[in-house]
This record gives structure tokens, C-alpha cells and sequence, in this order.
């Protein structure tokens, strides 16, 4: 996806885990911060290379919204594998169910034998962070978390 402005935006992708308080050391207990974002998504049929996105014939196709779980580099002794840092991404579902009552997709997250698909890629196919609105129906579920809830997304 181009930019529109010719002035670069910056945008920060978070992957902090929990950190619990240490009162001895004055250090506050932190909660979690993983991202969500959107990013070429190789195990849908695009490596996310250049030659994928330019054979692209939908703006969406191969892009799928994800949560950053680690950011990282590999040691000097794999540098032929990447030199580039990567990221480790647990996957939402891909865009394809729209709620015209809400203007919006819904995505949740995408599981394979009764698993959170993941994949890593290169922090070069994230396209930019996003924010995901949950799908709360009439009421709160009690049993509601981060991994079985579905979300809107909108690309406005």
C-alpha cells in the first residue's frame, strides 16, 4: 500500500511480554504490549516479496492482520538465512466476511488443528500497525479472551 502524504509517518510495533513488579528495585509491574498489524502473509500464497505484491490483482489480497509476538535477529551464524530482523506472528483469519451493518470486516484468530497459526517473516512485510474493535454482540461473554473473540477491522 503506497503512502498518501509525502511525508513519512512513523509507526512504532510493540512486543513487550508481562513484567511483574520488583517493589525492591522500585521497578512497576508492566502488562503485555504485542501489536497487531497488517503484513504480507506468505502462508496465504505470497511470499510478500516485491514480485508477489506487484502480481497482486486485489489491493488485499496476501495481507492478513497479525499479532507481533517477538521481534528478532538471527545470530551472525545464520546471517545467510536474513540479515534483516524478523518477527514472529500469530495470524488472524483472512478479510473475507464483511458486516454491512457495521461497515466493517471481521476477523478472528486463525487456528489450524485447534492451534493459533503463526509464522515468522520479515519485519519488511508489515505494512503498518492497525487497531481491531472486539465483536461484543448484546452482551459481554464471561468467557471471553484474546483467543476466542472476534474483532472488526476497517480500513479507513
Amino acid at each position: 500500500m503506497s503512502q498518501v502524504s509525502k511525508k513519512p509517518i512513523l509507526d512504532a510495533v510493540r512486543a513487550f511480554p508481562a513484567r511483574l513488579a520488583k517493589p525492591s528495585q522500585r521497578v512497576c509491574a508492566q502488562a503485555a504490549q504485542f501489536s497487531t498489524v497488517l503484513a504480507y502473509n506468505s502462508t496465504d500464497g505470497g511470499s510478500g516479496t516485491e514480485e508477489d505484491r506487484g502480481a497482486v490483482k486485489n489491493p488485499i489480497d496476501g495481507i492478513t492482520v497479525g499479532q507481533v509476538r517477538v521481534i528478532f535477529r538471527l545470530p551472525e551464524n545464520l546471517n545467510h538465512l536474513s540479515k534483516d530482523p524478523l518477527a514472529y506472528i500469530k495470524w488472524f483469519t483472512p478479510f473475507s466476511h464483511y458486516d454491512n451493518t457495521v461497515g466493517m470486516f471481521s476477523v478472528a484468530p486463525s487456528q489450524r488443528n485447534h492451534r493459533r497459526r503463526a509464522s515468522i517473516i520479515p519485519i519488511s512485510a508489515i505494512l503498518r500497525s492497525c487497531h481491531l474493535i472486539p465483536v461484543w454482540g448484546r452482551a459481554a461473554n464471561v468467557y471471553w479472551t484474546s483467543e476466542n473473540i472476534s474483532f472488526y477491522f476497517d480500513f479507513s
